[in-house]
C-alpha cells in the first residue's frame, strides 16, 4: 500500500509539473480496456460523492437552485458517467480525425487519471474556501487552468501532436461539444423530476 501511495503521489506531481511525460508513462503501460472502463466506472462514483459533500456545503440559495439536478446521486453518476464516456471517445475520436495516432486503451486511461487528478486538486479546494475563503476564487481559476495545462499535454502525448496551439483550439471546439451534450443530458433528467 505504501509503494501505491508513493507512486500515486509521484505521478501526480509529475502530473502537475511535466504532464507530458505523466502521459507518456501512463501510456506505456499500456493499461487495458477491461481495467479501464473499471476505472471510470469508480471515478463516476468518487466524483458524484465529491459533487455531492462539496454541494451540501454550500449556502441554501445555492442548494436551492441546484436541487433538482444534484438531488439524486443516481442521476448526478449517470451525468457524470455520460460526460466521462463522452470524453473519452472525443478525445480519441476528434484525435484521429486531427491526424492523431493514439490507441483508445490508452485515452481511456488518460481520462482517468486526468479525472483523479482534478479530484485530488477539487478536495484541496474545497478545504482551501473553509481554511482561507478570500482565495477560494482564486483556488479557482488554479484549478480551472491546471484542467487545460494538463489535458492539452495528454493529448499531445496520446496521439503525437507538436503544436500545442493545434491542440487547444482542438480542445476548445471539444469542450463546447461536451458542453452541449451534457446540457441536453442534464436537461433530460431534470424536466422529468419537475413535471415538465
Amino acid at each position: 500500500m505504501k509503494l501505491g501511495f508513493k507512486i500515486f503521489l509521484e505521478l501526480f506531481i509529475l502530473t502537475l509539473r511535466r504532464p507530458f511525460e505523466a502521459g507518456q508513462w501512463i501510456i506505456a503501460k499500456r493499461f487495458s480496456s477491461e481495467l479501464g472502463w473499471l476505472s471510470l466506472l469508480l471515478v463516476s462514483i468518487m466524483g458524484t460523492v465529491l459533487v455531492q459533500l462539496s454541494f451540501s456545503m454550500q449556502p441554501d440559495e445555492v442548494r436551492a437552485a441546484f436541487a433538482a439536478a444534484l438531488n439524486s446521486p443516481l442521476r448526478m453518476a449517470l451525468v457524470q458517467g455520460v460526460f466521462l464516456v463522452f470524453s473519452v471517445f472525443a478525445l480519441h475520436i476528434f484525435g484521429h480525425m486531427a491526424g492523431g495516432k493514439g490507441r483508445f486503451e490508452d485515452a481511456l486511461a488518460l481520462m482517468v487519471w486526468f479525472q483523479v487528478t482534478l479530484m485530488a486538486l477539487q478536495i484541496g479546494q474545497v478545504a482551501i474556501s473553509f481554511i482561507a475563503p478570500s482565495i477560494s476564487a482564486l483556488s479557482s481559476l488554479l484549478v480551472f487552468s491546471v484542467f487545460f495545462w494538463v489535458l492539452t499535454h495528454f493529448i499531445m502525448a496520446l496521439h503525437g501532436f507538436k503544436s500545442i496551439w493545434m491542440v487547444l483550439s482542438s480542445l476548445v471546439l471539444a469542450m463546447i461539444c461536451l458542453g452541449f451534450v451534457s446540457l441536453i443530458v442534464l436537461v433530460g433528467l431534470i424536466l422529468p423530476i419537475i413535471g415538465v
